[in-house]
């Protein structure tokens, strides 16, 4: 068993990008003994001085096992993990969610979602990320939502796209998200860099093979108003995008009530108020996607578990989720879990 759990470790420090689901089928004690691998390994880190890389394998342990407990791990013999630290190959496997790198990841999913919407021919789904104009820089022109609709509808019904991920049309290997101080006119801005698998030039104008785009926050949401390496004149700013149009509300019952009472947890949790989260957890928690059961104390140390060396400042649930797209409804999915009604909250991420 010890031997499989380092391999594995050594396996996931070495390959890094997909370790988000392996260990899900992981049996519980091996996922215990990776997890407590992870932390030996956070503290060896922090031991050479290395706190950043030494909380970050900490942390990486309690996604990992949410019930791990750290005053019960022994410092043991870690010689597969020492011997790829001291040699500069092992690297974190997950980044630590300070606010920088937990905006880049929301522009990043953004942006594979806007892929997303349009090679599955969705104009609305597309729209809804866009300002209210775009800047197209290789024509040197602006173009508002109606124009982006009308083009997107002659452009579909010429071309099938079907078929096609996001990564088959970009490389995403050579994605690079960066920040931008230009105009202030424009509010938080960032670059975002990336190369071309397809040609899409005979259709598409200002297709070209390595791309920019320009995300900014504006009212609380991240939307895309510059295409092309040519950044718009200073003088120029993208019209108001239209507000989305709210989900279809929820039936009578308590689904004002649920979904008040979640963004006040994701508030709590924003803020690093443990206390305060958990008040909005049952005692007894099922993780559906790790199939294993927390108290609610359990769930309070797994939180003060991602706390650390974690910044958060200025993240805002709207940052995180679709608010707008909360929808509550009874189910009897899991009514084997509950005596009582139980209701489904479905929300998307950012």
């Amino acid at each position: 068993m010890k031997k499989f759990c380092w391999i594995l470790v050594s396996l996931l420090f070495l390959t890094g990008g997909a370790w988000a689901q392996f260990y899900l089928d992981l049996s519980g004690p091996e996922r215990q003994e990776l997890a407590e691998a992870y932390y030996l390994v956070g503290s060896q880190y922090s031991t050479q001085g290395d706190e950043d890389k030494g909380a970050a394998y900490r942390q990486m342990a309690f996604n990992i096992d949410p019930h791990l407990k750290a005053k019960e791990i022994k410092p043991r013999e870690l010689p597969s993990a020492v011997a790829l630290i001291m040699q500069g190959e092992a690297r974190v496997v997950t980044r630590l969610p300070d606010r920088k790198n937990a905006i880049k990841e929301i522009i990043r999913s953004k942006f594979i979602r806007l892929v997303s919407a349009f090679l599955t021919e969705d104009i609305e789904a597309t729209l809804i990320l866009l300002d209210g104009s775009v800047y197209l820089g290789k024509a040197k022109t602006a173009v508002v939502q109606a124009e982006i609709r009308k083009a997107l509808k002659s452009f579909f019904s010429a071309i099938n796209l079907s078929g096609l991920s996001p990564s088959e049309v970009y490389d995403l290997n050579s994605l690079n998200i960066d920040a931008l101080a230009l105009h202030e006119a424009w509010g938080e801005t960032y670059a975002l860099n990336i190369k071309t698998r397809q040609d899409l030039s005979g259709y598409i104008d200002f297709w070209e093979d390595q791309q920019q785009f320009l995300i900014h926050r504006t009212r609380n949401r991240w939307l895309l108003f510059s295409v092309g390496r040519q950044f718009p004149p200073s003088h120029w700013s993208p019209e108001e995008a239209p507000t989305p149009a709210p989900r279809t509300a929820a039936p009578p019952g308590p689904g004002q009530d649920i979904k008040k009472r979640f963004l006040a947890c994701l508030d709590a949790f924003l803020v690093k108020d443990v206390d305060q989260a958990v008040r909005y957890f049952a005692e007894d928690i099922h993780l559906a996607r790790l199939n294993t059961n927390l108290s609610s104390e359990e769930m309070a140390s797994t939180f003060q578990g991602y706390f650390e060396n974690s910044d958060f400042t200025g993240i805002t649930p709207d940052d995180v989720l679709e608010t707008t797209s909360i929808f509550v409804e009874e189910t009897d999915k899991y009514t084997d879990l509950a005596t009582k009604p139980v209701y489904l909250l479905t929300v998307k991420t950012n």
